[in-house]
C-alpha cells in the first residue's frame, strides 16, 4: 500500500508543478532551440541510467537504500519503470512549458542531479540492468 500511495503522491506533485508553469509561464510557450532538445535528450538518457540502475538495486535487494523518497527497495519493477516514464515526460514538458530563458537552469539542474546519483549508484555497485 506503501508503494501505491508514494507513486500516487509523486503524480500528484508532478501534476502541480505541471499545472504551476502552465498558469505561471506565458501560454506561447518559446520555440525549442537545438541546445534545448540536446540537454532535453541528455537528461532522458541519464533518467533510463538511473531507472536501470534503481531496476539492479531492487533485484539485489541488499544492503542498498534508495535516497529518492518515492521509490524505496520494495518498489516493483513495473512501478519503478512507471516512475520514470513518468519523470521523463514531465520533464519534457516543464521544459517545453518554461520560458526559454529559464530553461537551462531547469536542464542543467536535473542533468547535475541525475549525474551525481549515477556516479553515487555506480560508486556503491549498481549496474544497469533493464
Amino acid at each position: 500500500m506503501m508503494v501505491q500511495f508514494s507513486f500516487f503522491i509523486y503524480c500528484i506533485a508532478m501534476g502541480i508543478v505541471l499545472l504551476f508553469c502552465a498558469l505561471c509561464c506565458d501560454s506561447r510557450a518559446d520555440e525549442l532551440t537545438d541546445a534545448d532538445i540536446y540537454r532535453q535528450v541528455a537528461i532522458t538518457a541519464l533518467l533510463i541510467g538511473d531507472m536501470g540502475q534503481t531496476l539492479d538495486s531492487n533485484a539485489k535487494r541488499t544492503h542498498y537504500r534508495e535516497l529518492n523518497p518515492y521509490l524505496r527497495n520494495h518498489d516493483t519493477p513495473s512501478e519503478i519503470r512507471q516512475y520514470f516514464a513518468v519523470a521523463i515526460v514531465g520533464s519534457a514538458v516543464v521544459t517545453k512549458l518554461l520560458p526559454a530563458e529559464y530553461r537551462p537552469y531547469w536542464q542543467y539542474g536535473l542533468i547535475g542531479i541525475e549525474v551525481a546519483m549515477l556516479l553515487q549508484n555506480k560508486r556503491v555497485g549498481l549496474r544497469f540492468k533493464f
